[in-house]
């Protein structure tokens, strides 16, 4: 019950499938102006956008349809527009790993202490660190984030008994885990 029907009918891309799809496929339709301009030339983003197929819903990240935003492209906006450090922290982390029952409109990111950055889109709470060892960052399918996990309570943290790497859960961004 608790899949949406956008999960349901989201499919694997095909064997002949572009780097583009894939890259929309791992990111749930959401990519950087930076990223599309790596596959696109600037006229046919333009065009997308200005035919309503995309959305420009920070100044330089895209959502590629032009429907409701989900709560995972949410987590992939906040993340492509704060940066290539930024990771989701906390209940956002949490939530990106599988937990449930606990709806938070708000996104929440780990930055740098010293890494300045541009206004982030309306919703997401930035929370600064000046440490964060390489051990407590996830780097899984969906936006990177700290190691806030859900738990199963018969066999300790979601995930814990397998790794993930990069090159697992089609690359994808880190997520920081808290409680240290």
């Amino acid at each position: 019950m608790g899949t949406s029907w956008a999960e349901l009918r989201r499919a694997l891309p095909g064997d002949d499938a572009d780097e583009l799809t894939w890259l929309l496929f791992r990111q749930d339709d959401v990519l950087s102006l930076a990223q599309a301009r790596q596959h696109l030339t600037r006229k046919a983003i333009r065009h997308r956008v200005a035919t309503g197929r995309w959305h420009q819903v920070h100044r330089a990240v895209l959502v590629a349809h032009n429907g409701p935003v989900a709560p995972a492209q949410l987590r992939w906006i906040a993340v492509l527009a704060a940066g290539p450090t930024a990771l989701l922290g906390g209940l956002t982390a949490a939530q990106a790993g599988g937990l449930r029952g606990f709806p938070d409109r708000v996104v929440h990111l780990l930055l740098s202490a010293a890494r300045r950055r541009s206004p982030l889109p309306s919703g997401v709470r930035a929370h600064r660190t000046s440490h964060l060892p390489d051990r407590d960052v996830l780097p899984q399918g969906q936006p990177p984030r700290d190691g806030s996990r859900p738990v199963d309570h018969r066999r300790g943290p979601v995930g814990s008994h397998r790794r993930a790497g990069p090159g697992r859960c089609g690359g994808g961004l880190p997520a920081a885990v808290g409680g240290r």
